[in-house]
């Protein structure tokens, strides 16, 4: 009995342990993010084009696409993510 608590109680505590760790992980990728998106923005912005933001960093077109329209919307003054 004691040996299925104590299993229990260490399933839990690496349940847990995993929990934060995505949290963290998650917090680390918003934030990459988001500076991955003002990069893109300011490279289109100073005249490099889609095509080569696409060679130099790997990004998918529709990646940088998507990144233009959010910056569009929330330009106009409209919600980024309808």
């Amino acid at each position: 009995m004691e040996d299925t608590k104590s299993r229990l109680t260490g399933d839990t505590a690496k349940r847990e342990a995993f929990r934060q760790a995505l949290h963290s992980w998650a917090e680390r990728q918003r934030s990459d993010a988001q500076d991955r998106d003002g990069l893109v923005t300011g490279a289109l912005a100073a005249g490099l084009s889609k095509e080569e933001v696409h060679v130099i960093t790997g990004l998918g077109r529709t990646t940088i696409e998507r990144i233009v329209k959010i910056r569009d919307r929330t330009e106009n003054g409209e919600d980024p993510k309808p």
